[in-house]
């Protein structure tokens, strides 16, 4: 690529005629599964320009915790904190997680909980998806169960601004569209 730089004519004055600043570059931030068996190791790379070595973020039981159906695994808010969610299993249930880094992934900390509903760790919390908003709040939606709700596969929503609200249910109780069909059966 060659660029000039120097003077010509523009009418009766000479402009100056320079490249074009370089687009800045962005990380591109991933997660994923490595293993054959469980637990599979939840790992988190970098491509900034080229990959990084990946750095183990936890370990699961669920094959499909960075399996995406359109599902945002992993955020990054404006200063820079990288936020993940995943599933693993407590006391045999599946449930909610979300760990962060504050040095571009090198290491993660802050291993929390998501899935406290009254009793959640009775029933299975999957598919997790976070979001972040324009004012670096957290977003996260999972599907489960938790007591008081008569049916399975409700959807749930968790917001962090300072700490993490309680979750909510965002499906009235009673109203599932699928009766005979469990979504964690879908892949």
């Amino acid at each position: 690529m060659s660029i000039r730089v120097g003077l010509r004519p523009m009418g009766r004055a000479l402009g100056v005629v320079a490249a074009p600043p370089p687009p800045p570059v962005f990380p591109m931030d991933y997660v994923f599964t490595e293993g054959t068996v469980a637990p599979y190791d939840v790992m988190y790379d970098t491509v900034h320009p080229v990959p990084a070595t990946p750095v183990s973020i936890a370990q699961s039981e669920l094959y499909y915790v960075t399996y995406s159906n359109a599902a945002r695994k992993l955020v990054r808010l404006s200063d820079g904190t990288l936020y993940e969610i995943y599933g693993k299993q407590l006391a045999g249930k599946y449930q909610v997680y979300v760990k962060k880094s504050e040095d571009d992934g090198a290491t993660w900390t802050d291993e929390t909980l998501i899935s406290t509903y009254t009793d959640m760790e009775d029933y299975d919390q999957e598919r997790p998806s976070i979001a972040v908003d324009s004012d670096d709040c957290l977003h996260v939606l999972w599907h489960g169960m938790a007591t008081g709700y008569i049916d399975f596969d409700k959807v749930w929503y968790a917001e962090y601004t300072d700490a993490w609200a309680a979750p909510e249910c965002l499906q009235p109780t009673g109203l599932n569209k699928y009766p005979n069909i469990r979504w964690s059966r879908w892949p």
